[in-house]
């Protein structure tokens, strides 16, 4: 019988408690033997996780430049009303946040800063 623990897995030397990494391709078997064996696994691409950037004050057209550009894709895009006016028809706000690790063609979600509505006026 063959039993599937992840590399990293405690009973093998690994730690439990680190986030997996989205491109780990090798597992580590229990064989009928009573031995650990490593397999290399190739999923997908395997490609190492991408780095979100950090798109608050692009617009919108720039925001998804710079994600194609890095791997990633353009995702939701929302408004909300900025009333500090800093943010007028830029991104606002992101999700994966920026310096997060991701996989390779993830939808980065967006708000952009829309105008308050009168009397409300921006300077």
């Amino acid at each position: 019988m063959i039993h599937n623990q992840p590399a990293d897995h405690p009973e093998h030397g690994g730690s439990s408690s680190a986030p997996r990494p989205h491109h780990e391709c090798a597992n580590r078997y229990f064989t009928s033997s009573g031995d650990w064996t490593t397999r290399l696994a190739r999923v997908g691409a395997c490609k190492p996780p991408v780095v979100v950037p950090d798109l608050t004050g692009d617009s919108q057209p720039v925001a998804a430049s710079v994600l194609n550009a890095a791997g990633l894709t353009l995702g939701q895009v929302t408004t909300v009303t900025d009333y500090t006016c800093n943010n007028i028809g830029t991104v606002k706000g992101q999700n994966p946040g920026a310096g997060s690790q991701v996989a390779a063609g993830t939808a980065v979600t967006v708000t952009i800063g829309q105008m308050p509505p009168p009397p409300f006026q921006c300077p």
